[in-house]
């Protein structure tokens, strides 16, 4: 997902890693959903912004007029390999600096 997550008019990336993934993957214990913040220089500052929920099919809602942004992704299920995983969609509200 793209946006300006920091307000610095760049254009920053948002990315989630899966509870498991497919094929014969193992289940991930840690899923992160991270930030890539684009510099004046092209360059990217990684930042972890959650961590312990799986995303699939993120999404972001409309930015707040506070600034506060707002990003949405369901955690995939497996049964057929992982019997005790179950879906949940969760919500995390960034607040840019200085907000």
């Amino acid at each position: 997902m793209l946006a300006d997550i920091d307000g610095n008019g760049k254009t920053d990336i948002v990315t989630g890693e899966m509870t498991a993934g497919g094929w014969s993957f193992p289940q991930n214990p840690r899923p992160r959903v991270l930030a890539y913040l684009g510099k004046a220089d092209r360059s990217f500052e990684r930042r972890e912004l959650a961590f312990g929920l799986g995303v699939h099919e993120m999404g972001l809602v409309p930015p707040k007029n506070d600034g506060r942004i707002s990003i949405f992704a369901a955690d995939e299920i497996q049964p057929q390999k992982f019997p005790d995983m179950q879906t949940q969609v969760n919500l995390w509200t960034i607040e840019r600096p200085g907000n």
